[in-house]
């Protein structure tokens, strides 16, 4: 028992001396001829989880990230986006996570979100192919590109926070868009100076041709000008296929999440 006391005591003396310093030897010596010792400079022990990344809950619910700097008795200090060095009080923080946050993976409901919103435009494309009393009108082709620009917009919002999808958003978009581009086109065909050709460099072609670099390659491209009612009808051909990679895209999801 009284050994253990003298031990916790020495040592308790001996982070007392840490703390407030010990002097050496060659300190006490110069102190007694009265010349100030040279000062010591003392860098500061890096942390093992310096520049890691972090997440911090406050105590208000508040969120934070950043890379670990540093942390003492009252306050952490973390590095933002920009590398702005900010301390936090100790007591604000709740939680604090070290390491990069686990992805959120996708399940069922992201799979038939996707069937559905891939759904509508395929309905679109059907439509489009149409002739005779069947075919589309104008209007009725606007009316058809929002709802399905609407269903593939809500899809991507809604599950936006899976990036490694993007591949699969920038497909799906892709079409929504192909739809939109070509929609001024035939506005032109049908309008009061019924245009039958545009040029390439006009800019409702440039956008489609910065698309469909392609479509320069084609019989449509006549010295520079193109046939406004051949290009919406090729822009169209194209769809039906991305509209199959996207979903071979989908089905390859369901087919991993149903073998987990």
């Amino acid at each position: 028992m009284h050994r253990t006391r003298a031990f916790s005591f020495f040592l308790c003396l001996g982070v007392v001396a840490v703390l407030v310093g010990v002097p050496s030897d060659r300190s006490t010596v110069l102190a007694q001829k009265g010349r100030r010792p040279p000062k010591k400079t003392v860098s500061e022990p890096s942390s093992p989880i310096a520049g890691k990344e972090i997440q911090i809950t406050l105590t208000d619910g508040g969120q934070i990230t950043g890379k670990f700097v540093k942390i003492d008795s009252r306050e952490l200090t973390y590095e933002n986006a920009v590398g702005d060095k900010i301390p936090v009080a100790i007591e604000r923080i709740a939680i604090l996570a070290i390491g990069e946050p686990p992805k959120p993976k996708i399940d069922f409901s992201f799979i038939s979100d996707a069937e559905s919103a891939i759904s509508v435009v395929a309905k679109l494309s059907a439509l489009t192919d149409a002739t005779g009393d069947q075919a589309l009108t104008y209007r009725e082709y606007t009316q058809k590109v929002t709802e399905a620009k609407v269903a593939v917009e809500s899809f991507i919002a809604k599950h936006s926070e899976f990036s490694e999808q993007q591949p699969l958003f920038t497909a799906m978009r892709k079409i929504t868009d192909s739809y939109e581009m070509v929609s001024p086109i035939w506005a032109m065909r049908i309008g009061a100076d019924q245009r039958k050709s545009l040029s390439g460099e006009s800019p409702e072609m440039v956008l489609v041709l910065n698309t469909y670099p392609e479509l320069k390659l084609t019989e449509y491209n006549r010295e520079g000008r193109y046939p406004t009612d051949k290009v919406v009808a090729w822009v169209w051909s194209q769809i039906p296929t991305q509209i199959q990679s996207v979903r071979s895209q989908i089905r390859q999801l369901r087919g991993s999440l149903e073998g987990s």
